[in-house]
């Protein structure tokens, strides 16, 4: 990752200009994230529309990288591994759809709530210096409290469904 590379990406999702794609990621990119529910997202195209997910759901979506918060591993075989720590910020005001980001998938609903959510992005570069494999994580339950959308703790829907989750232990210890 060099600085020019760093540049068109942040402006890219800056301005939602996906003009400059083929100059930052590898044909067959791999992504992951909480939203993909342990899937990989494979290629450029299905990498855009899941970014656009969380444009559509919060149209003034912001990527903050936190001040010293950036670490770089460059390899011997000129790949480099980076970790980036960062707040995501904004209006949750549309439906965040989940995998596969289209009409099908689960969706979130926001009431318009302003949201912060801090993240760490984990990216890998080529040789070619495009990003190949990629991942975005975060606390999704702390994201869809925060938001206002899942109760608390102390709630009894939470309580029940966390309760839930015992029943496949059940079932497998029988």
């Amino acid at each position: 990752m060099d600085h020019d590379w760093a540049k068109k990406y942040w402006w890219s999702f800056l301005v939602r200009d996906m003009s400059v794609n083929d100059e930052l990621y590898a044909p067959d990119l791999r992504y992951t994230d909480v939203t993909t529910f342990g899937r990989t997202i494979v290629g450029i195209d299905d990498f855009v529309t899941y970014n656009f997910a969380f444009f559509d759901a919060i149209p003034d979506w912001r990527y903050d990288p936190l001040p010293d918060q950036v670490y770089v591993d460059v390899q011997p075989d000129g790949t480099v591994r980076t970790v980036i720590r960062y707040t995501g910020s904004g209006h949750f005001s549309g439906g965040l759809r989940m995998y596969p980001y289209d009409e099908s998938a689960p969706t979130i609903y926001g009431d318009g709530r302003f949201i912060q959510a801090p993240a760490v992005d984990r990216y890998h570069f080529n040789a070619d210096g495009l990003m190949e494999e990629g991942e975005t994580l975060y606390d999704f339950i702390d994201a869809v409290q925060r938001a206002g959308i899942m109760p608390r703790d102390d709630s009894r829907l939470v309580r029940s469904l966390f309760a839930a989750s015992k029943l496949p232990v059940l079932a497998r210890g029988a």
